[in-house]
């Protein structure tokens, strides 16, 4: 049982626990010890044992101080990343609020092109040069073409307006 003890314990116990086990071992297999010969190998036991449980301690502590450092460190590392992509993320809106005005005036503008040709498609159909699915294809197109405006007018809205709340609220001058 006692070596099983000492194999599954850790070098920093192992080594009291040996000295103690020796000097307890002393004293009980030598019965003509004198009381004070006893007493110094018993107090040698005490002693180990202090020293022992005291590194033993003083190693723990070291190690869990260790182990709440590196979570800090990761926890720290984890919130920088996110305020730089935070950041970031708020720094392309300047340039995408651009982006989404140019893309909405360029669908205006296809708009504008759809109508006309909408509005010749028409004219070509009363006048029995096209068919009526050309008619409706035409149709199709400036639907389509409405549709686009509408969904880059949503997008510029949509990104102004972020860009706006982030400026108002001090993260983008």
């Amino acid at each position: 049982m006692r070596a099983n003890l000492l194999r599954s314990v850790s070098h920093d116990i192992r080594t009291p626990l040996t000295s103690i086990v020796g000097s307890t071992s002393a004293v009980l297999e030598n019965p003509g010890l004198s009381p004070s010969e006893q007493r110094e190998l018993l107090e040698d036991a005490r002693d180990e044992y202090k020293e022992g449980a005291d590194n033993w301690a003083y190693n723990e502590a070291r190690m869990e101080f260790r182990n709440i450092q590196r979570t800090w460190q990761a926890a720290q590392y984890t919130y920088n990343n996110t305020v730089q992509n935070y950041e970031l993320k708020f720094r392309t809106l300047y340039a995408q609020v651009g982006d989404y005005r140019q893309i909405w005036e360029a669908a205006k503008v296809s708009l504008q092109c759809e109508r006309d040709s909408y509005a010749a498609s028409e004219l070509k159909f009363q006048q029995g040069t096209i068919s009526r699915n050309a008619l409706l294809t035409a149709e199709d197109d400036l639907r389509e073409a409405e549709e686009k405006v509408r969904s880059a007018a949503g997008d510029l809205f949509s990104t102004y307006n972020t860009y706006c709340w982030a400026v108002q609220h001090g993260i983008l001058n």
